[in-house]
């Protein structure tokens, strides 16, 4: 792939995007090139230095800013005379704003209980982390006043501290499975201002 082929791409797989947005990546993209090109690469090896154009291109339009993706989808519609459009707001806000409102509590109580359950997750193995260490140092007061009070609590200490660090992972994991579920929502609700439009 050379320079024309790479920015013809770049410049397609960007189209859901403002045209400003679109201009600023290419502008990056060329002074990219002309730095590499000045060392003595050549296009061909500049772009594979480079990573892939969808790859490019998805991490471009998931750092562009929400409202900037709104702003644009509303200049993009093409529904009649800007007087109609109004009057049809007007006239449908007793209906579209309360299913509007409605998704978002529900797009926000999502988000909730998702970090919700990530807290809870790490809350259960600081809680028996924080059991061992009360067991372990209890453990020398139980000894000092009744050895098998001492010799309970060092053993209850002893085996919170293996639960912690036997769960440590899974939580780990599961929080991680969270957050990637975090990342597909939020892109799902982008991808509701990035559909082209039909010609």
């Amino acid at each position: 792939m050379n320079r024309n082929e790479f920015f013809t791409a770049l410049s397609k797989a960007l189209s859901v995007l403002p045209p400003a947005e679109v201009d600023k990546a290419v502008n990056y993209y060329n002074e990219i090139f002309d730095d590499h090109l000045e060392e003595g690469m050549s296009e061909e090896a500049v772009v594979a230095s480079l990573e892939p154009v969808d790859t490019i291109a998805q991490r471009i339009i998931d750092e562009t800013p929400i409202q900037t993706l709104i702003k644009h989808k509303a200049r993009s519609m093409h529904i009649g005379g800007k007087v109609m459009n109004i009057v049809l707001l007007i006239l449908g806000f007793p209906l579209w704003f309360p299913i509007l409102m409605s998704l978002l509590a529900i797009l926000f109580s999502i988000y909730v209980v998702i970090w919700s359950l990530v807290i809870a997750v790490y809350s259960i193995v600081l809680a028996l982390g924080i059991a061992a260490l009360v067991g372990v140092f209890g453990s020398i007061v139980g000894f000092i006043n009744h050895p098998v009070i001492g010799i309970l609590m060092i053993g209850g200490g002893l085996a919170c501290a293996g639960l912690a660090i036997l769960s440590f992972y899974p939580a780990w994991w599961i929080s991680k499975g969270l957050i990637h579920l975090t990342v597909l929502l939020a892109r799902k609700v982008r991808s509701l201002f990035l559909r082209k439009e039909v010609a």
